[in-house]
This record gives structure tokens, C-alpha cells and sequence, in this order.
């Protein structure tokens, strides 16, 4: 529904009116999507402009290099199917008592609430309950029915779904950018139904790099220029977060590139759905913080090989 796609839309309101509830769930099928909501609404929390998508203030810059004081993540952080126990559940409870470090608040963004024992399930609505001032806790999981009925009841909840072409529309006129109609059409398209995407490559600095470098990796691969396309990715290297969003942007130019495929082209298409499929791969194993040397050398080896 138009109201399920419009979540970033509406967290953005909440941060504005700095409305902020005690606790939220974000809940879905796509693990990424949920996290990704979650991770970007926690930052927009905790920054010092309040708002969405900025990499200007110190929190953000510190939330972006994962060393923030007053933002903890527990659960599958790594899609390996991990959760939580109830000792980190008293952890959690442990530091929410103790007052934010540097920000007026602090955030516990706790993954995959579905995999949680009921008793780690208990132990957290003890605090759910009675919350201690000061502290936001972001649950995510599958769907609300594995949600222990107690949790849910106290919680925010907003359903994650993928955004519409209008969606992207409407969000583009709420923001600053210098892009043409034709061109957020086309970045919406690359989002793959992600508004969380779709905001980084639409206002921040790293995400317009993004999408240049991925327009100049697809080239490469089209040409098959083997060397540019290493020069490209090994400049990259010590950019972790820069990386996820080139590589989140080159699959979604290689799925758009895909769909306007013509009859007279169709000789490429096994390759290119091969590039697909070992960019999904590699992304993977990036968001898993495997090797980022070893992931974009085995990146340009499977590409070409």
C-alpha cells in the first residue's frame, strides 16, 4: 500500500517533530531492507542536525565509521541466522541505565527479533515496560507474528516494504538535489524499490560517487576494459561503506541495463545475468566484512575469467 511504502517519509516526519517514541520495530520479509531502514532511522536519531542522510555532523561521521558511543547493535548483524541471549539482553538493559556518552540520547537497534527465546523475549519487556529516559530501542524482524504479543504492543511498528516509482517523486521534491526528472527516474530504478538506497544516491556525497562509479564499471564491462575496471575498484579499497554502495548501485544499473535489453542485444544476456549473480555474491560477502582486497580481486576474476 502507499502507506507501508512511504516509511522513510514518515520517520522523517518523526525526526522533524523530534517525536521520538521509546521503541520501534521495523518488520518484513527482505532482512536488508528492515536493517537498512533501522540502521538509517537510528543515525537520523542520534545526528545533530536531525534529519536523514547527513554525513556532515560529528555523530553522523561517527555512526557512519561504526564507532559511535551511543549506538549499540546486537542480533544478526551478518545474515548467518545468529540472535541474541538473555545475558545480552541484561547487557543491554545494564547500559541503557547509564546516561548517553556524547548525544541527548542513546540507540539499541536489536536484529531478528524472531530468532529470540522467549526468555531473552521476557527479559527484554521488563525494560520495554518501564524504559529508562533517554533511550530508543529499534527491534527488526520477519513479521509481527513472531513477535512475542507483549513486545509488539510496545512498540512503534511500521511494516517494510518496497517504494513506488511516485514514492521516489515525492520524496525527490521534499530534498536538495540537481537532478532532472529523467534522472531520478532512473536512480529510483537503480534503488530497486529501496528508499533508504534511493536517499543515499539522491543527497549525500557518497552515494552521487556511487552512481558515477558504477556507470564507469558497467562500461568498462560492456568494453571489456579488464584493466580500468580493477583500477577502478582497487581505488575504492579503503572504503568500506563507499563500496557497499558502488556495488549496491552497479547491480541495480545491471538489472536496469538488463530489463532495456533489445531483441538485436540478446546474445549478451548470459553474461550479463552472470554479472548479476556475482555482484549479489560479492555484496554479500562484503556486508559479512569478509576480505575487501581478496572479495574485489575474486570480484574482477570471476567477472572476467
Amino acid at each position: 500500500t502507499r502507506k507501508e511504502n512511504r516509511i522513510i517519509l514518515q520517520l522523517g516526519r518523526i525526526i522533524e517533530k523530534k517525536k521520538i517514541s521509546h521503541a520501534y520495530l521495523f518488520y518484513g520479509e527482505d532482512e536488508k531492507k528492515r536493517r537498512d531502514v533501522a540502521a538509517l532511522f537510528s543515525r537520523a536519531i542520534l545526528c545533530e542536525n536531525k534529519r536523514f542522510f547527513c554525513e556532515s555532523c560529528y555523530s553522523c561521521k561517527k555512526f557512519i565509521n561504526g564507532n559511535h558511543p551511543d549506538f549499540f547493535e546486537v542480533g544478526d548483524q551478518d545474515g548467518k541466522g545468529q540472535s541474541f541471549s538473555v545475558s545480552d539482553v541484561r547487557e543491554i538493559i545494564k547500559k541503557a541505565f547509564v546516561k548517553p556518552n556524547e548525544c541527548d540520547c542513546k540507540v539499541f537497534l536489536l536484529n531478528d527479533m524472531h530468532t529470540l527465546l522467549k526468555s531473552a523475549s521476557n527479559a527484554l519487556l521488563k525494560i520495554l515496560e518501564d524504559p529508562p529516559d533517554n533511550v530508543v530501542f529499534i527491534l527488526t524482524a520477519t513479521n509481527e507474528d513472531n513477535v512475542l504479543k507483549t513486545v509488539f504492543s510496545r512498540c512503534v511498528s511500521f511494516f517494510v516494504a518496497g517504494c513506488s516509482l511516485e514514492d521516489c517523486f515525492d520524496f525527490a521534491s521534499k530534498t536538495n538535489h540537481n537532478y532532472s526528472e529523467e534522472e531520478i527516474e532512473k536512480i529510483a530504478r537503480i534503488s530497486q524499490g529501496n528508499l533508504g538506497l534511493f536517499g543515499e544516491y539522491l543527497t549525500s556525497k557518497k552515494g552521487e560517487k556511487a552512481l558515477f562509479i558504477s556507470k564507469e564499471l558497467l562500461g568498462c564491462f560492456l568494453k571489456e576494459n579488464e584493466f580500468k575496471f580493477n583500477v577502478i575498484l582497487q581505488k575504492l579499497e579503503r572504503d568500506l561503506d563507499l563500496i557497499n554502495l558502488v556495488f549496491s548501485c552497479f547491480l541495480g544499473r545491471v538489472d536496469l541495463y538488463l530489463q532495456s535489453l533489445k531483441e538485436t542485444e540478446l546474445k549478451n544476456i548470459d553474461n550479463l545475468i552472470n554479472l548479476f549473480k556475482i555482484t549479489e555474491e560479492v555484496l554479500e560477502n562484503l556486508k559479512r566484512n569478509s576480505n575487501v582486497s581478496v572479495s574485489l580481486s575474486y570480484f574482477v576474476c570471476r567477472v572476467f575469467g
